[in-house]
């Protein structure tokens, strides 16, 4: 189930088990050599990534104030005041429109920002399998001492922490979501966020205890991290229910929109070998 969110979280943890000395050599790595980091389009706008435009990242407050006001205020028909002032509830569709009518380096076609046949990369990497083509990066310059100390699960645990802490402090000290979003809302918006990821079962609802007084942060993430580690059996299940999640929200655009994306992405998809109907 490797996936651009975990796979941030692994970088993140990557530079917390390295040595200054080993991680010099790494960036000496980047430095001196020519990268070529791809990510399937049709993930692009449904998988998970902390810095992608991703079918989770359009839940999230971040995402609203960047590209949600926009495709709402461009696309919606009579939206409300506080959908084009805060782009809470921008929709998939609306993303989608978005998207292709707006030049941004996040989901341009990797033909037209950079041809494979005349960078002549060293390194091909994989957003999609990022942890597992570091590994590999890792092993050729004889680091293989700090690989046990990554581990699938570490990885999860740390995106599910940072994505918590990141959001809750972006409405704390933003004023742009002040009467967007309250925390409370919040915690059941992240919630569902991990469901749609596959982190957390569906079957499993959040509800905050009244008897234990105000919405607490801590309590929150310490929920969340026991429901992840409770379900860690369940890593089949998990993936089909995140790949539902992304069936339906492909499933919600119209024909019309679907072959434009596959217009857009098209020599992409020949470039690397991609389905261009992943969900037929």
């Amino acid at each position: 189930m490797d996936d651009v969110g975990t796979d941030a979280a692994f970088v993140l943890q990557l530079l917390n088990v390295l040595k200054p000395t080993v991680l010099l050599i790494l960036i000496l790595l980047f430095v001196t050599s020519t990268f070529l980091l791809m990510t399937h389009h049709d993930c692009d706008a449904s998988n998970c990534s902390h810095h992608d435009f991703h079918l989770i990242l359009m839940l999230l407050p971040d995402f609203w104030r960047n590209v949600g006001v926009q495709a709402i205020t461009r696309y919606r028909k009579d939206p409300t005041d506080k959908a084009k002032r805060c782009g809470h509830d921008v929709t998939f569709t609306e993303f989608v429109q978005f998207a292709l009518t707006t030049e941004n380096s996040h989901w341009e076609p990797i033909h037209r920002r950079c041809d494979p046949c005349r960078f002549q990369p060293q390194i091909i990497a994989d957003m999609d399998t990022f942890s597992r083509d570091s590994e590999v990066i890792l092993k050729r310059m004889g680091l293989d001492s700090v690989l046990h100390e990554l581990n699938r699960t570490g990885q999860r645990e740390l995106e599910l922490r940072t994505l918590i802490d990141y959001n809750f402090d972006l409405i704390n000290t933003t004023n742009h979501y002040q009467g967007c979003i309250t925390q409370t809302e919040l915690a059941y918006l992240l919630w569902k966020v991990f469901q749609i990821n596959g982190y957390l079962p569906v079957q499993t609802l959040f509800s905050l205890d009244k008897d234990k007084g105000p919405f607490s942060f801590q309590d929150f993430k310490n929920h969340v991290i026991g429901v992840f580690r409770e379900s860690a059996h369940m890593h089949e299940k998990l993936k089909r229910q995140k790949r539902h999640f992304m069936e339906d929200a492909y499933r919600s655009l119209s024909p019309e929109l679907i072959d434009k994306l596959r217009a857009v992405f098209k020599l992409d998809f020949q470039l690397f070998g991609y389905d261009d109907s992943p969900f037929t």
